[in-house]
């Protein structure tokens, strides 16, 4: 069988071929003479030589517009088979040329070897005690870099005086590789939230970190971290790369930004007649006991913890003092009964705020807050939570926001 490359401008070559292939590998010879390696398209209506003859000589141009290649089966070329193709080749001298596909090249300058990461062969997840909590804090200061370890040994002394329920940890956990090493770690505040006559154990889930060769056992650290159902869990502080993976682990929204009031003016709702009065005093009218043990708690933390005094009831908030940007003061609300409450104590917490200079209040929420004056941010500091028990607006006590200030 012979193949004959009949691509533009002109017949180059004649190859034997076994087979009726469509696409051929040949040698194409531009108009400026030099010639280049690529595959011819062939569109082949009909294989058989008498047809292709019979056509060619009645018209050899239409039979040129519908011919790339051109497939004969004599045994030798004869005179009666060169006739047509002088033909056909005057008709392709005005036939687009056939496309040329090179093959790709491949820059040897630009590659480099890919290392694909290794599993680690045995690491181990043990509670942060004592005697490892210095080689935690020095893997945590290595892993966010703006920290110091000796801001990390502060924050586990203010955890130490932190009674986390019985069966949790004190500090969190940690992952350590076969040589001794610290190179995961998370630290957990665990503690018991009431809620009415409801009591619930909730345990805050912070300062999340795996070293680089480690974070193939990131996923799998964490699930091992999750694994008591009967707990809530929640996630006030996850970094933004980390979101997917907090899906991933089951944890949903439970606020999905901040609402910004103003301390003057702070509402049009009305003023109640009210007595702000510090912690260091306790309320003549009603309150919780585990209310004066939280506002005295966090006010040693560095929190402003007031009481606004009724003569029904005293109303306990707890507020934490920040930066914004890292000069426009302001405070963050932690803990009150429930945003009605601060809605309706407004007034007096604003005064009682701005004559210690701060302009605004950042409360979680999910929208607008009726009453108060002020704008809602979507997607500023967002919070998770996994367990059978959704925390509330306005509750952040016994947090890494409230105890640590982070």
């Amino acid at each position: 069988m012979w193949l004959m490359s009949t691509g533009s401008p002109s017949l180059t070559s004649v190859a034997q071929a076994p087979a009726p292939d469509v696409a051929v590998l040949d040698r194409i010879r531009s108009p400026d003479g030099v010639e280049e390696e690529g595959f011819i398209e062939a569109d082949l209506d009909d294989q058989s030589d008498r047809s292709i003859v019979r056509r060619a000589n009645a018209n050899p141009t239409a039979a040129a517009a519908s011919i790339h290649c051109v497939l004969l089966q004599p045994t030798v070329p004869n005179a009666r088979l060169l006739a047509p193709i002088a033909y056909i080749r005057r008709a392709l001298r005005s036939f687009p040329r056939a496309r040329v596909f090179p093959q790709p090249k491949v820059n040897q300058s630009r590659t480099r070897p890919v290392s694909l990461p290794i599993a680690p062969s045995q690491v181990h997840i043990r509670e942060i005690t004592e005697s490892n909590k210095d080689a935690v804090a020095l893997l945590l200061a290595t892993e966010f870099p703006r920290s110091k370890r000796t801001v990390w040994l502060e924050v586990f002394e203010k955890l130490a005086k932190h009674q986390a329920p019985a069966g949790l940890p004190q500090y969190g956990y940690f992952m350590e590789n076969e040589e001794g090493a610290a190179v995961g770690a998370i630290l957990m505040i665990s503690s018991i939230v009431r809620t009415g006559n409801v009591r619930t154990i909730r345990c805050n889930l912070s300062s999340w970190c795996v070293a680089p060769a480690y974070r193939c056992l990131a996923y799998s650290f964490i699930t091992r971290i999750l694994k008591k159902n009967a707990l809530t869990y929640v996630n006030i502080s996850p970094a933004p790369h980390t979101l997917p993976l907090i899906q991933m682990q089951g944890f949903s929204h439970y606020c999905t930004g901040q609402f910004c009031a103003l301390t003057i003016p702070f509402t049009f709702s009305r003023s109640e007649p009210v007595e702000i009065i510090s912690t260091g005093v306790r309320p003549s009218s009603h309150f919780e006991e585990f209310e004066y043990d939280l506002l005295q708690t966090h006010a040693k933390g560095g929190c402003i913890s007031l009481w606004c005094v009724t003569p029904d009831r005293a109303h306990p908030f707890v507020f934490r003092p920040r930066l914004l940007g890292g000069f426009v003061p302001y405070v963050q609300l932690i803990y009150c009964r429930s945003i009605d409450e601060f809605v309706l104590f407004a007034k007096p917490i604003g005064r009682f705020l701005t004559r210690r200079g701060r302009l605004f209040v950042m409360m979680d929420s999910n929208g607008r807050i009726r009453d108060l004056i002020g704008v809602y941010r979507e997607g500023w500091w967002p919070k998770f939570f996994r367990g059978p028990t959704r925390p509330r607006l306005g509750d952040l006590a016994y947090t890494e926001l409230g105890l640590l200030g982070m």
